[in-house]
């Protein structure tokens, strides 16, 4: 029994040797760099992007819907739009030609609704190539600026993520006694989730004034079969002219107060983007420690505070990016609709948006008109939408920091 005790200290000598051996200290407590932060972030952002995107455009078409619409799209009555009522109409929509046969609605910021899946009136089919074709382009609407939006928010959210960690360090006295030997593992087992949370979140304050110009024009670009559809109403002929990206700019610089009118909706961005990135990081760093304490086992002794953290495994990475992508919308969820609802809507608001006379307005006037539940629709969507494509940025954001710090950056 000697031995066999004897031989199991040696091997296990022998694995943490091993271990050690393969994960080097480093001298001084570190955090990303900026540099790294900011091309992994713009990364993740374009698979984020190619991935969500048509589950994206449904979720903004169902955010503009009104209530009672579930007569017309998913034939019951009172509670909104469905999400296959939805795509089954923009279906429906591809197949035939645009007709003009929308009702007129109000300027008010808060009443701003417009139709979500509206049905055309014309019977001029198109081949099913045609309409596959035409639907894709209405599934990826808008993903240019939803590209340049999520490059913009990501890259300046991860290229601050880190000065954050730092800087929340520093506020709460954590590089006292910080030497020779401590690693970047320490940090974060420092900081613990909450103080990563917090990091992200002051690190999203900085993405926010990124994002809302961008996600402005992506709001208007996904909507914008829809406002055509009200401007022939409104004139009584046909308004079948592409929108673009620059054509959206020039509207909302020459007609909504220049800067002003580009960040519309900032209020809400910010109201947005600090509590749900709190709990986005939080989500995701409490599970990646948690299945990679059981993941390794008997193994997380080793991992002591005097070694560098090894790389997670793939299937950690992507299950705590969609569990914080699911725990990002459950919460904020409400915020985001009547911030769509108000960036859609024309005229007033701008960067000096009033959180009473703006967002409040509109949320307290959308629960009189439309009850709770307008807040919520479009969510089965977004959370179909969040959990592959959240899982797939957060393993292209690791793994391009992986690539970037083996070339020393």
């Amino acid at each position: 029994m000697s031995a066999a005790v004897t031989g199991s200290a040696t091997a296990v000598a022998t694995t943490a040797d091993e271990f050690l051996a393969t994960h080097k200290p480093v001298d001084t407590m570190t955090t990303t760099s900026p540099l790294a932060g900011l091309v992994s972030g713009c990364a993740g952002a374009v698979a984020l992007v190619y991935v969500g995107q048509p589950l994206d455009t449904v979720k903004v078409r169902m955010q503009l819907s009104t209530a009672t619409q579930a007569v017309t799209s998913s034939g019951g009555g009172g509670g909104g739009v469905s999400m296959w009522g939805c795509v089954r109409d923009m279906w429906r929509q591809a197949l035939v030609t645009p007709a003009p046969h929308i009702r007129r609605l109000t300027n008010n910021a808060a009443a701003a609704v417009v139709e979500a899946c509206p049905l055309t009136a014309t019977s001029q089919p198109v081949s099913k190539a045609a309409a596959a074709g035409r639907m894709a382009r209405l599934m990826y609407a808008g993903t240019a600026p939803a590209l340049l939006a999520n490059v913009a928010e990501n890259g300046v959210l991860f290229a601050a993520y880190g000065p954050c960690q730092r800087l929340v360090a520093f506020a709460l006295d954590l590089f006292s006694g910080v030497g020779t030997g401590t690693a970047v593992m320490d940090v974060e087992k420092k900081l613990g989730p909450a103080g990563m949370a917090t990091a992200g979140s002051l690190a999203s304050l900085c993405s926010a004034f990124a994002l809302c110009p961008t996600e402005l024009i992506k709001v208007r670009l996904q909507a914008a079969d829809l406002d055509r559809a009200n401007l022939s109403a409104a004139s009584g002929r046909p308004q079948n002219a592409a929108v673009g990206t620059l054509q959206v700019v020039a509207r909302v610089w020459t007609t909504e107060g220049g800067l002003r009118g580009m960040y519309r909706g900032l209020g809400s961005t910010v109201a947005r983007e600090m509590p749900g990135y709190y709990v986005f990081f939080l989500a995701y760093e409490a599970s990646r420690t948690y299945m990679n304490n059981w993941h390794h086992g008997s193994l997380a002794a080793l991992t002591a505070p005097t070694v560098e953290h090894q790389e997670d495994p793939a299937w950690v990475t992507m299950t705590a990016g969609a569990a914080a992508g699911a725990c990002l919308w459950l919460v904020v969820y409400p915020v985001d609709a009547i911030k769509s609802r108000i960036q859609a809507s024309g005229g007033g608001g701008g960067i000096v948006e009033s959180s009473s006379g703006g967002f409040l307005r509109a949320m307290a006037m959308s629960v009189r008109n439309e009850g709770p539940l307008a807040l919520y629709r479009g969510l089965a969507p977004t959370l179909l939408r969040t959990v592959p494509a959240s899982a797939v940025m957060f393993w292209t954001v690791e793994r391009t920091q992986t690539l970037m710090s083996s070339y020393g950056l």
